[in-house]
Protein backbone atom coordinates (compact mmCIF):
# COMPACT_ATOMS: atom_id res chain seq x y z
CA UNK A 1 0.00 0.00 0.00
CA UNK A 2 1.85 3.50 -0.93
CA UNK A 3 1.95 6.35 1.65
CA UNK A 4 -0.63 8.92 1.73
CA UNK A 5 -0.43 12.25 0.01
CA UNK A 6 -1.91 15.05 -0.21
CA UNK A 7 -3.24 16.66 -3.87
CA UNK A 8 -2.72 20.26 -5.05
CA UNK A 9 -5.00 21.98 -7.46
CA UNK A 10 -4.50 24.99 -9.13
CA UNK A 11 -7.86 26.21 -8.88
CA UNK A 12 -10.96 25.71 -6.97
CA UNK A 13 -13.48 22.66 -6.26
CA UNK A 14 -10.29 20.44 -7.39
CA UNK A 15 -9.61 21.30 -10.57
CA UNK A 16 -7.18 22.96 -12.98
CA UNK A 17 -3.44 21.34 -13.14
CA UNK A 18 -2.21 19.48 -9.49
CA UNK A 19 0.44 17.53 -7.92
CA UNK A 20 0.14 15.22 -5.38
CA UNK A 21 2.49 15.31 -2.32
CA UNK A 22 3.75 12.78 0.65
CA UNK A 23 5.07 13.68 4.42
CA UNK A 24 7.55 16.37 4.04
CA UNK A 25 8.71 20.07 4.17
CA UNK A 26 8.37 21.66 0.68
CA UNK A 27 10.58 25.15 1.53
CA UNK A 28 9.69 26.84 -2.02
CA UNK A 29 7.71 25.09 -4.71
CA UNK A 30 5.51 21.86 -4.57
CA UNK A 31 4.62 20.77 -8.35
CA UNK A 32 2.28 23.85 -8.66
CA UNK A 33 3.19 27.14 -10.17
CA UNK A 34 3.79 29.43 -7.45
CA UNK A 35 1.16 31.38 -5.46
CA UNK A 36 -1.72 29.16 -7.48
CA UNK A 37 -2.62 26.87 -4.68
CA UNK A 38 -6.92 26.99 -4.77
CA UNK A 39 -7.66 23.60 -3.25
CA UNK A 40 -6.92 20.48 -1.83
CA UNK A 41 -7.82 16.95 -1.27
CA UNK A 42 -6.28 15.84 2.21
CA UNK A 43 -6.17 12.40 3.88
CA UNK A 44 -7.45 11.84 7.17
CA UNK A 45 -4.23 11.04 7.63
CA UNK A 46 -2.15 14.02 6.98
CA UNK A 47 -1.89 17.58 8.14
CA UNK A 48 -0.92 20.40 5.66
CA UNK A 49 0.49 23.07 7.25
CA UNK A 50 0.25 26.47 3.91
CA UNK A 51 3.12 29.36 4.40
CA UNK A 52 2.50 32.75 2.76
CA UNK A 53 6.09 33.28 1.71
CA UNK A 54 9.17 30.76 1.09
CA UNK A 55 11.07 28.86 3.73
CA UNK A 56 7.59 28.56 5.70
CA UNK A 57 7.70 32.21 6.47
CA UNK A 58 4.26 34.69 6.02
CA UNK A 59 0.77 33.78 7.26
CA UNK A 60 -0.10 30.59 7.54
CA UNK A 61 -3.26 28.05 7.64
CA UNK A 62 -3.45 25.01 8.89
CA UNK A 63 -5.62 22.21 6.57
CA UNK A 64 -6.74 18.70 8.11
CA UNK A 65 -9.78 17.97 5.45
CA UNK A 66 -10.89 18.32 2.27
CA UNK A 67 -10.87 22.08 1.11
CA UNK A 68 -12.60 22.88 -2.28
CA UNK A 69 -11.26 26.96 -1.67
CA UNK A 70 -8.78 28.29 0.35
CA UNK A 71 -10.54 31.42 -0.17
CA UNK A 72 -8.49 34.40 1.62
CA UNK A 73 -5.45 32.56 1.07
CA UNK A 74 -6.24 31.62 -2.23
CA UNK A 75 -3.29 31.81 -4.51
CA UNK A 76 -1.00 33.05 -2.03
CA UNK A 77 1.15 29.89 -0.90
CA UNK A 78 4.76 29.51 -1.26
CA UNK A 79 5.47 26.62 0.88
CA UNK A 80 4.33 24.58 3.20
CA UNK A 81 4.48 21.12 5.28
CA UNK A 82 2.99 18.03 4.99
CA UNK A 83 2.80 15.33 8.38
CA UNK A 84 1.13 13.33 9.94
CA UNK A 85 -2.14 14.19 11.30
CA UNK A 86 -1.67 13.53 14.81
CA UNK A 87 -3.81 13.96 18.00
CA UNK A 88 -5.97 16.75 16.67
CA UNK A 89 -6.12 20.21 18.20
CA UNK A 90 -8.52 22.83 17.68
CA UNK A 91 -8.12 25.23 14.56
CA UNK A 92 -9.54 28.58 13.91
CA UNK A 93 -10.04 29.87 10.59
CA UNK A 94 -10.54 34.05 9.15
CA UNK A 95 -13.25 32.84 6.80
CA UNK A 96 -16.04 30.59 6.82
CA UNK A 97 -16.11 27.07 6.09
CA UNK A 98 -12.91 26.53 7.47
CA UNK A 99 -11.12 28.30 4.58
CA UNK A 100 -8.45 31.08 4.95
CA UNK A 101 -5.92 31.96 6.99
CA UNK A 102 -5.64 29.80 10.01
CA UNK A 103 -3.93 28.59 13.30
CA UNK A 104 -3.77 25.31 15.38
CA UNK A 105 -4.35 26.07 19.15
CA UNK A 106 -3.67 23.19 22.03
CA UNK A 107 -5.05 23.75 25.15
CA UNK A 108 -4.65 27.39 26.57
CA UNK A 109 -5.40 30.69 26.88
CA UNK A 110 -4.89 33.24 23.81
CA UNK A 111 -4.96 36.53 24.11
CA UNK A 112 -4.51 37.59 20.45
CA UNK A 113 -6.08 35.00 17.78
CA UNK A 114 -2.56 35.24 15.94
CA UNK A 115 -5.11 35.49 12.51
CA UNK A 116 -5.98 38.84 13.04
CA UNK A 117 -8.22 40.74 15.42
CA UNK A 118 -12.00 40.29 14.60
CA UNK A 119 -11.16 38.41 11.93
CA UNK A 120 -12.20 34.75 13.55
CA UNK A 121 -14.95 33.30 11.42
CA UNK A 122 -14.63 29.45 11.94
CA UNK A 123 -13.65 26.78 14.08
CA UNK A 124 -12.91 23.49 14.33
CA UNK A 125 -13.54 21.61 17.91
CA UNK A 126 -12.14 17.71 18.11
CA UNK A 127 -14.33 16.05 20.46
CA UNK A 128 -13.65 16.27 23.91
CA UNK A 129 -12.66 20.01 23.77
CA UNK A 130 -14.43 23.41 24.55
CA UNK A 131 -13.38 26.92 22.93
CA UNK A 132 -14.31 29.68 24.24
CA UNK A 133 -13.88 33.32 22.44
CA UNK A 134 -14.21 36.89 23.93
CA UNK A 135 -15.36 39.95 22.26
CA UNK A 136 -12.20 41.79 23.44
CA UNK A 137 -8.78 41.11 24.77
CA UNK A 138 -7.69 39.48 28.36
CA UNK A 139 -10.63 37.31 27.83
CA UNK A 140 -13.56 40.42 28.54
CA UNK A 141 -16.68 41.59 27.03
CA UNK A 142 -18.77 39.22 25.92
CA UNK A 143 -18.27 35.45 25.23
CA UNK A 144 -19.33 32.18 22.86
CA UNK A 145 -18.87 28.85 23.91
CA UNK A 146 -18.22 25.84 21.34
CA UNK A 147 -17.98 21.94 22.14
CA UNK A 148 -18.30 21.06 18.82
CA UNK A 149 -17.24 22.59 14.82
CA UNK A 150 -18.67 26.00 13.48
CA UNK A 151 -18.45 26.32 9.96
CA UNK A 152 -19.43 30.00 10.57
CA UNK A 153 -20.06 31.66 13.98
CA UNK A 154 -23.10 33.38 12.72
CA UNK A 155 -23.71 36.79 15.59
CA UNK A 156 -20.04 36.47 16.50
CA UNK A 157 -18.61 36.54 12.95
CA UNK A 158 -15.39 38.56 12.97
CA UNK A 159 -15.65 39.64 16.63
CA UNK A 160 -13.37 37.61 18.79
CA UNK A 161 -10.37 38.96 20.15
CA UNK A 162 -9.18 36.82 22.78
CA UNK A 163 -9.50 32.76 23.45
CA UNK A 164 -9.43 29.63 25.56
CA UNK A 165 -9.14 26.36 25.16
CA UNK A 166 -9.71 23.51 27.59
CA UNK A 167 -9.87 19.96 27.28
CA UNK A 168 -13.24 19.12 28.58
CA UNK A 169 -13.29 17.31 31.97
CA UNK A 170 -16.14 14.30 32.20
CA UNK A 171 -15.09 12.94 35.86
CA UNK A 172 -16.85 15.25 38.63
CA UNK A 173 -14.40 16.13 41.70
CA UNK A 174 -14.35 13.94 44.97
CA UNK A 175 -15.24 15.42 47.64
CA UNK A 176 -11.68 16.20 49.13
CA UNK A 177 -11.51 18.08 45.25
CA UNK A 178 -14.95 19.75 45.86
CA UNK A 179 -13.49 21.50 49.12
CA UNK A 180 -10.16 22.14 48.12
CA UNK A 181 -11.81 24.17 45.05
CA UNK A 182 -14.25 26.34 46.72
CA UNK A 183 -11.14 27.29 48.95
CA UNK A 184 -9.26 28.29 46.41
CA UNK A 185 -11.94 30.11 43.98
CA UNK A 186 -14.78 31.33 46.51
CA UNK A 187 -15.47 34.27 46.32
CA UNK A 188 -14.95 37.87 49.26
CA UNK A 189 -18.43 39.62 49.48
CA UNK A 190 -17.88 43.20 50.54
CA UNK A 191 -20.99 44.69 52.73
CA UNK A 192 -22.03 48.14 52.34
CA UNK A 193 -20.79 50.16 55.50
CA UNK A 194 -24.09 51.52 56.58
CA UNK A 195 -26.37 48.21 56.13
CA UNK A 196 -27.83 47.65 59.38
CA UNK A 197 -29.14 44.47 57.48
CA UNK A 198 -26.42 41.78 57.28
CA UNK A 199 -26.30 38.21 56.77
CA UNK A 200 -26.22 35.59 59.43
CA UNK A 201 -26.57 31.71 59.43
CA UNK A 202 -29.93 30.11 59.22
CA UNK A 203 -29.56 28.74 62.81
CA UNK A 204 -28.60 32.02 64.45
CA UNK A 205 -32.09 33.43 62.21
CA UNK A 206 -34.18 30.17 63.40
CA UNK A 207 -33.56 30.88 67.00
CA UNK A 208 -35.09 34.22 66.98
CA UNK A 209 -37.69 33.71 64.48
CA UNK A 210 -41.38 32.31 64.62
CA UNK A 211 -43.18 30.01 62.45
CA UNK A 212 -46.36 31.25 61.55
CA UNK A 213 -49.49 29.19 60.28
CA UNK A 214 -52.52 30.65 58.48
CA UNK A 215 -55.14 29.31 60.92
CA UNK A 216 -53.50 31.58 63.81
CA UNK A 217 -50.93 29.30 65.45
CA UNK A 218 -47.63 29.88 65.77
CA UNK A 219 -44.88 28.72 67.48
CA UNK A 220 -40.73 29.25 68.00
CA UNK A 221 -39.12 27.73 64.83
CA UNK A 222 -36.21 26.39 66.56
CA UNK A 223 -38.45 24.18 69.05
CA UNK A 224 -39.23 21.62 66.04
CA UNK A 225 -37.86 20.69 62.59
CA UNK A 226 -39.65 23.07 60.12
CA UNK A 227 -42.15 21.12 58.01
CA UNK A 228 -40.67 19.70 55.52
CA UNK A 229 -42.11 19.24 51.90
CA UNK A 230 -45.09 20.90 50.32
CA UNK A 231 -45.21 23.99 48.27
CA UNK A 232 -45.46 27.97 47.80
CA UNK A 233 -48.87 27.49 49.47
CA UNK A 234 -48.88 30.17 52.44
CA UNK A 235 -49.72 27.01 55.13
CA UNK A 236 -46.99 28.34 56.82
CA UNK A 237 -43.91 31.47 56.77
CA UNK A 238 -41.14 32.60 58.57
CA UNK A 239 -41.06 35.76 60.64
CA UNK A 240 -37.54 36.88 62.39
CA UNK A 241 -38.12 39.24 65.32
CA UNK A 242 -37.48 42.49 65.28
CA UNK A 243 -34.07 41.96 66.95
CA UNK A 244 -32.83 39.46 64.20
CA UNK A 245 -33.07 42.16 61.58
CA UNK A 246 -29.37 43.57 62.16
CA UNK A 247 -28.27 40.04 61.20
CA UNK A 248 -25.27 38.12 62.52
CA UNK A 249 -22.09 38.58 60.53
CA UNK A 250 -20.07 36.25 63.07
CA UNK A 251 -22.56 33.66 62.07
CA UNK A 252 -22.94 33.74 58.52
CA UNK A 253 -22.22 31.15 56.20
CA UNK A 254 -21.90 30.84 52.09
CA UNK A 255 -24.64 27.75 51.61
CA UNK A 256 -23.23 26.33 48.06
CA UNK A 257 -24.88 24.19 45.48
CA UNK A 258 -22.20 22.58 43.35
CA UNK A 259 -23.35 21.45 39.82
CA UNK A 260 -21.30 19.55 37.20
CA UNK A 261 -22.54 19.91 33.99
CA UNK A 262 -21.09 20.09 30.64
CA UNK A 263 -17.39 20.33 31.86
CA UNK A 264 -18.22 22.63 34.17
CA UNK A 265 -18.31 22.73 38.01
CA UNK A 266 -20.94 25.41 38.88
CA UNK A 267 -20.52 26.57 42.24
CA UNK A 268 -23.50 28.67 43.66
CA UNK A 269 -22.71 30.67 46.96
CA UNK A 270 -25.93 31.63 48.47
CA UNK A 271 -26.82 34.31 51.58
CA UNK A 272 -29.50 34.65 54.18
CA UNK A 273 -30.09 38.07 55.26
CA UNK A 274 -33.05 38.29 58.04
CA UNK A 275 -34.06 41.45 56.30
CA UNK A 276 -34.11 43.23 52.97
CA UNK A 277 -34.06 46.76 53.95
CA UNK A 278 -36.50 49.74 51.64
CA UNK A 279 -35.11 51.10 48.92
CA UNK A 280 -33.84 54.47 47.56
CA UNK A 281 -33.86 56.63 44.48
CA UNK A 282 -32.46 58.78 42.34
CA UNK A 283 -34.60 61.22 40.52
CA UNK A 284 -34.25 64.37 38.30
CA UNK A 285 -37.67 66.12 37.51
CA UNK A 286 -37.19 68.89 35.33
CA UNK A 287 -33.77 70.29 36.64
CA UNK A 288 -34.07 69.23 39.89
CA UNK A 289 -32.07 66.36 41.00
CA UNK A 290 -32.49 64.23 44.20
CA UNK A 291 -32.18 61.16 46.26
CA UNK A 292 -35.22 59.87 48.34
CA UNK A 293 -36.29 57.19 50.75
CA UNK A 294 -38.54 54.52 49.38
CA UNK A 295 -39.81 53.74 52.90
CA UNK A 296 -41.59 50.91 52.98
CA UNK A 297 -40.90 50.26 49.20
CA UNK A 298 -38.59 47.24 49.25
CA UNK A 299 -38.25 45.96 52.64
CA UNK A 300 -39.58 42.62 53.47
CA UNK A 301 -39.08 39.26 55.82
CA UNK A 302 -36.06 37.26 54.45
CA UNK A 303 -33.37 37.32 51.77
CA UNK A 304 -31.80 34.83 49.52
CA UNK A 305 -29.04 36.24 47.27
CA UNK A 306 -26.16 34.53 45.70
CA UNK A 307 -23.46 34.57 43.27
CA UNK A 308 -22.38 31.77 40.94
CA UNK A 309 -18.57 31.05 40.03
CA UNK A 310 -18.88 28.54 37.03
CA UNK A 311 -15.45 26.69 37.46
CA UNK A 312 -13.13 24.91 34.50
CA UNK A 313 -12.37 21.55 36.74
CA UNK A 314 -8.77 20.58 35.27
CA UNK A 315 -7.61 24.36 35.68
CA UNK A 316 -9.56 24.98 38.74
CA UNK A 317 -9.80 28.21 37.31
CA UNK A 318 -13.07 30.33 37.49
CA UNK A 319 -13.77 31.12 33.65
CA UNK A 320 -17.50 33.04 34.46
CA UNK A 321 -19.20 34.66 36.92
CA UNK A 322 -22.74 35.30 37.59
CA UNK A 323 -24.29 38.23 39.92
CA UNK A 324 -27.79 37.41 41.38
CA UNK A 325 -29.57 40.99 40.89
CA UNK A 326 -33.20 41.27 42.07
CA UNK A 327 -35.37 39.30 39.58
CA UNK A 328 -32.42 38.99 37.18
CA UNK A 329 -28.63 39.00 36.80
CA UNK A 330 -25.03 38.84 34.47
CA UNK A 331 -22.70 36.96 33.61
CA UNK A 332 -18.98 38.51 33.56
CA UNK A 333 -16.37 36.93 31.49
CA UNK A 334 -12.88 35.58 33.25
CA UNK A 335 -11.38 38.67 32.13
CA UNK A 336 -14.33 41.10 33.77
CA UNK A 337 -13.93 39.39 37.31
CA UNK A 338 -13.28 41.72 39.92
CA UNK A 339 -10.46 40.64 42.48
CA UNK A 340 -8.29 42.59 44.93
CA UNK A 341 -5.03 42.71 45.31
CA UNK A 342 -4.48 39.19 46.85
CA UNK A 343 -6.09 37.89 43.69
CA UNK A 344 -9.35 36.31 45.39
CA UNK A 345 -12.83 37.28 43.43
CA UNK A 346 -14.85 39.49 44.70
CA UNK A 347 -18.25 40.89 44.89
CA UNK A 348 -20.14 43.80 46.29
CA UNK A 349 -23.69 43.60 48.49
CA UNK A 350 -25.77 46.28 48.05
CA UNK A 351 -27.01 48.47 50.50
CA UNK A 352 -30.96 47.31 52.35
CA UNK A 353 -30.81 45.34 48.65
CA UNK A 354 -28.64 42.74 48.58
CA UNK A 355 -28.25 42.38 45.23
CA UNK A 356 -24.20 41.54 43.83
CA UNK A 357 -22.14 43.96 41.74
CA UNK A 358 -18.69 43.95 40.35
CA UNK A 359 -17.55 47.52 41.90
CA UNK A 360 -18.49 50.41 43.64
CA UNK A 361 -20.76 52.84 43.11
CA UNK A 362 -24.27 53.70 42.79
CA UNK A 363 -25.50 51.12 40.39
CA UNK A 364 -28.74 52.93 39.27
CA UNK A 365 -31.17 50.03 38.09
CA UNK A 366 -35.00 50.31 36.64
CA UNK A 367 -34.14 53.15 35.00
CA UNK A 368 -37.07 55.22 33.80
CA UNK A 369 -37.35 58.66 31.68
CA UNK A 370 -41.00 60.92 31.00
CA UNK A 371 -41.53 63.32 28.59
CA UNK A 372 -43.60 66.06 27.91
CA UNK A 373 -43.90 68.36 24.74
CA UNK A 374 -40.51 65.85 23.59
CA UNK A 375 -38.68 67.29 26.29
CA UNK A 376 -37.54 64.58 28.90
CA UNK A 377 -39.13 66.23 32.41
CA UNK A 378 -38.28 63.17 34.54
CA UNK A 379 -35.80 60.93 35.35
CA UNK A 380 -35.86 58.02 37.95
CA UNK A 381 -33.36 55.14 39.13
CA UNK A 382 -33.09 52.84 41.74
CA UNK A 383 -29.95 53.09 43.62
CA UNK A 384 -28.25 49.83 44.60
CA UNK A 385 -25.32 51.37 46.57
CA UNK A 386 -22.10 49.26 47.02
CA UNK A 387 -18.55 50.08 48.93
CA UNK A 388 -15.51 48.30 49.94
CA UNK A 389 -15.75 48.36 53.53
CA UNK A 390 -14.36 46.07 56.75
CA UNK A 391 -17.61 44.09 56.75
CA UNK A 392 -16.83 40.95 54.73
CA UNK A 393 -17.89 37.49 54.48
CA UNK A 394 -14.82 34.94 53.11
CA UNK A 395 -16.90 32.55 51.52
CA UNK A 396 -13.30 30.41 51.31
CA UNK A 397 -13.43 29.62 55.01
CA UNK A 398 -17.05 30.38 56.13
CA UNK A 399 -19.29 27.72 53.81
CA UNK A 400 -21.56 24.81 53.98
CA UNK A 401 -22.17 22.53 50.96
CA UNK A 402 -26.15 21.90 51.25
CA UNK A 403 -25.63 20.56 47.63
CA UNK A 404 -23.53 18.41 45.14
CA UNK A 405 -25.71 15.69 43.36
CA UNK A 406 -22.82 14.43 42.01
CA UNK A 407 -21.38 13.41 45.08
CA UNK A 408 -24.47 10.89 45.95
CA UNK A 409 -25.16 10.33 49.71
CA UNK A 410 -22.02 12.20 50.54
CA UNK A 411 -23.79 15.52 51.45
CA UNK A 412 -26.44 15.78 54.13
CA UNK A 413 -28.60 18.89 53.97
CA UNK A 414 -30.09 20.27 57.23
CA UNK A 415 -33.93 19.91 58.01
CA UNK A 416 -34.68 23.62 57.42
CA UNK A 417 -33.48 23.25 53.63
CA UNK A 418 -36.48 20.91 53.67
CA UNK A 419 -38.86 24.22 54.47
CA UNK A 420 -41.13 24.94 50.66
CA UNK A 421 -42.54 27.87 52.30
CA UNK A 422 -41.58 31.63 52.67
CA UNK A 423 -39.41 32.86 55.32
CA UNK A 424 -40.75 36.08 55.69
CA UNK A 425 -44.69 37.76 55.91
CA UNK A 426 -46.95 38.91 53.26
CA UNK A 427 -48.02 42.15 53.49
CA UNK A 428 -49.52 44.77 51.48
CA UNK A 429 -49.57 48.67 50.97
CA UNK A 430 -51.89 51.28 51.02
CA UNK A 431 -50.85 52.81 47.67
CA UNK A 432 -52.28 56.24 48.87
CA UNK A 433 -50.17 55.82 52.40
CA UNK A 434 -46.95 55.18 50.14
CA UNK A 435 -47.32 57.73 47.74
CA UNK A 436 -48.10 60.10 50.60
CA UNK A 437 -44.63 58.99 52.03
CA UNK A 438 -42.90 59.27 48.55
CA UNK A 439 -44.64 63.10 47.74
CA UNK A 440 -43.07 64.17 51.81
CA UNK A 441 -39.52 62.88 50.12
CA UNK A 442 -39.64 65.13 47.25
CA UNK A 443 -40.00 68.41 49.68
CA UNK A 444 -42.72 70.25 47.65
CA UNK A 445 -41.02 70.73 44.30
CA UNK A 446 -42.15 71.56 41.42
CA UNK A 447 -44.81 68.69 39.99
CA UNK A 448 -44.76 66.53 43.05
CA UNK A 449 -47.91 64.53 42.51
CA UNK A 450 -47.36 64.02 38.95
CA UNK A 451 -43.58 63.64 39.49
CA UNK A 452 -44.73 60.81 42.57
CA UNK A 453 -47.36 58.83 40.17
CA UNK A 454 -44.17 58.45 37.96
CA UNK A 455 -41.91 57.36 40.65
CA UNK A 456 -45.02 54.72 41.83
CA UNK A 457 -45.47 53.02 38.04
CA UNK A 458 -41.14 52.89 38.04
CA UNK A 459 -41.24 50.94 40.96
CA UNK A 460 -41.31 47.23 40.36
CA UNK A 461 -44.15 45.27 41.40
CA UNK A 462 -42.54 43.02 43.91
CA UNK A 463 -41.76 45.97 45.71
CA UNK A 464 -44.88 47.35 46.26
CA UNK A 465 -45.75 44.90 48.86
CA UNK A 466 -43.68 42.69 51.49
CA UNK A 467 -43.80 39.10 50.58
CA UNK A 468 -40.52 36.89 52.17
CA UNK A 469 -38.92 34.76 49.61
CA UNK A 470 -38.60 30.75 49.19
CA UNK A 471 -35.71 29.42 50.02
CA UNK A 472 -32.82 29.06 46.86
CA UNK A 473 -33.77 24.89 46.23
CA UNK A 474 -37.25 25.91 44.64
CA UNK A 475 -35.72 28.66 42.50
CA UNK A 476 -35.38 27.75 38.86
CA UNK A 477 -31.22 28.41 38.92
CA UNK A 478 -31.00 25.90 41.64
CA UNK A 479 -31.14 22.98 39.91
CA UNK A 480 -31.42 24.49 36.04
CA UNK A 481 -29.39 27.40 35.06
CA UNK A 482 -29.01 30.91 36.00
Amino acid sequence: MSDPQVTLYADSDYKGSSSSLGVGRYATGFGLKNDSLSSLRIPSSLKVTLCEDANFGGRRTVLVRDTPNLNGANDKITSMIVEPAGTPNVIIYSDAKYQGWGRELGTGSYNDTGIGNDSLTSVIVPAGYRVTLYEDGNYKGNSVVLTSDSPELINFNDRASSIVVDRIVDKAPTLAELNQIIQQVAPRIYLHPDDEYGPSSVEWFLQRATLKKNDGQSTRASSAPLPAGGSDDGVYWLEGDSSARAGNLSSAVAYVNAKFHDGWLDLQFWFFYPYNGAGSANVTIVDIEKTIKLDPLGQHGGDWEHVTCRVDPASREVRAMYLAQHSGGVWLSRGDIPRDGDGRIVAYSSRHGHASYSGTGSNLSNSTTEKAAGVVWFRFGLINSTAKSAKTLECSTKYQILRADFLGDQITAPDWSRFCRRWGPHITYKSEDVKNSIKSSLGGIPYADKATNAIWDAVPDEAKEENGPTGPWLKGSWSGNE
